[in-house]
């Protein structure tokens, strides 16, 4: 291996290759959450906070490493489903490709089914008097507040399936 004189090293790029590889590291964790595949190509927006942006060579860098078809810099999504991880020097969305839409309002649709039956079962629990009277006051409390947090999640759920249909 030959090493190269300082002169020859971008020493901005250096700088910057930390930060890079936190926007590589991140990309990659996306695609797993979302469940895309390795090798399926995706779009990424980066909406920088200051003023940071990616130089040809350091696109070109991401889109060898993590599959990527597009990059919008400080362009705002044009897709509102997907997800989103905000760094401290930029926010990062990779929008759901369309093909795993119809995986992902299934995949809703079940947590959906799930909470309405941990919902019922709550409900179910707090309309029965004795439970009331005989149970201690934290355990009600805790069941009133499981049954909101189960409405709200329904709501959204609701309002994810609605955006995605």
């Amino acid at each position: 291996p030959k090493v190269m004189n300082s002169p020859k090293i971008d020493q901005k790029s250096a700088q910057k290759m930390p930060l890079i590889q936190e926007i590589l590291y991140t990309v990659r964790n996306i695609r797993g959450d979302m469940q895309i595949p390795p090798g399926e190509k995706i779009t990424l927006y980066i909406q920088a906070k200051d003023s940071f942006t990616l130089t040809p060579e350091e696109t070109t860098f991401l889109h060898a490493l993590v599959k990527i078809d597009t990059i919008h810099q400080n362009i705002p999504p044009t897709k509102t489903f997907g997800s989103s991880v905000s760094l401290d020097f930029v926010d990062l969305f990779v929008p759901l490709p369309e093909h795993l839409k119809a995986q992902e309002i299934k995949r809703l649709k079940i947590a959906e089914v799930i909470t309405l039956n941990l919902m019922n079962s709550i409900e179910q629990k707090l309309s029965n008097p004795n439970f009331k009277a005989k149970a201690p006051k934290k355990l009600v409390e805790e069941n009133e507040q499981n049954l909101e947090a189960c409405s709200i999640s329904i709501k959204e759920l609701q309002k994810k399936i609605n955006k995605l249909s």
